[in-house]
């Protein structure tokens, strides 16, 4: 193949750990292709698909339909699951929605997070973007009346002397019955066949290894990771990296149309859109 290829992911553990073997060449046939690898915050990383700037990308969920027909999801990879949507925390103890003055701190404009808030509070219209790993320090400095964290932050914002406001993810699957999707891995559409399902089996490969070889890849998925502790890492892993992650099926496949609005979509669409 020969190939140089150009990788964006995140330097969250359930990414690190997911593409950890195949990065560090830990697998049969990964020296087949020459990885490019850059870790990029997932807005930075969502700026990116749209400008086409990779050819394997980690997205929000909610960009599928924006970068179509450019890209392809791939069907491994992904982070999809219950109970681990994102939470809009703040400083101060509180047992009401959100109030509509409230200025709220985003991990982007364009991520998952974003447009779960603003389908389920559209009144909250004061929303400011900045760096996910910035939030919670952003909120306790009093310089916002709430956030939305993701990532890792759900498992230190406690101690940290923050409150749960709403959990975003949780009241999206009461709505729609559907697991929470929240990133994906995107493929350039205009790559031969040949490569992307090579691609994909390195993906499921890098996965498989990454399972039963934890502690190789711990140094390397430390070396990212916004929280060191190695629980706060082990329960990053464990929450966003489950059987969607292996294959996305029918229901994930939906979950990622429901989030999109384009559950009425036509066949030949729908699948054009996956690989």
């Amino acid at each position: 193949m020969n190939k140089c290829l150009k990788v964006g992911i995140s330097p969250c553990p359930n990414d690190t750990f997911i593409f950890g073997a195949w990065i560090l060449g830990f697998i049969e046939d990964s020296n087949k292709l020459e990885l490019q690898v850059n870790y990029l915050d997932i807005q930075k990383l969502n700026e990116a698909a749209m400008t086409k700037d990779y050819d394997v990308i980690k997205i929000s969920a909610s960009q599928a339909h924006r970068i179509h027909p450019h890209y392809q999801i791939l069907e491994v990879g992904a982070a999809l699951g219950e109970d681990c949507g994102p939470l809009l925390v703040s400083k101060t103890p509180r047992r009401t929605n959100p109030e509509k003055h409230w200025k709220i701190a985003s991990p982007g404009k364009d991520t998952t997070a974003q447009l779960l808030f603003q389908s389920l509070f559209p009144e909250c219209v004061h929303i400011e973007a900045i760096c996910f790993s910035k939030i919670e320090e952003a909120v306790l400095n009093g310089e916002f009346d709430a956030g939305i964290i993701i990532h890792e932050s759900r498992f230190t914002y406690r101690e940290k002397g923050l409150e749960l406001v709403a959990d975003l993810g949780q009241l999206w699957q009461t709505i729609n019955r559907l697991p929470i999707p929240l990133g994906l891995i995107a493929i350039k559409s205009e790559l031969d066949d040949s490569i992307k399902q090579f691609i994909k089996a390195q993906i499921r490969e890098s996965l498989s290894f990454a399972y039963a070889h934890y502690d190789e890849l711990l140094p390397f998925i430390r070396s990212h990771a916004q929280e060191m502790a190695e629980e706060v890492i082990k329960a990053h892993i464990e929450l966003y990296v489950n059987a969607y992650s292996s294959e996305l099926g029918e229901t994930g496949k939906s979950a990622i149309l429901r989030l999109n609005s384009l559950e009425n979509t036509d066949q030949t669409n729908r699948q054009s859109l996956f690989i």
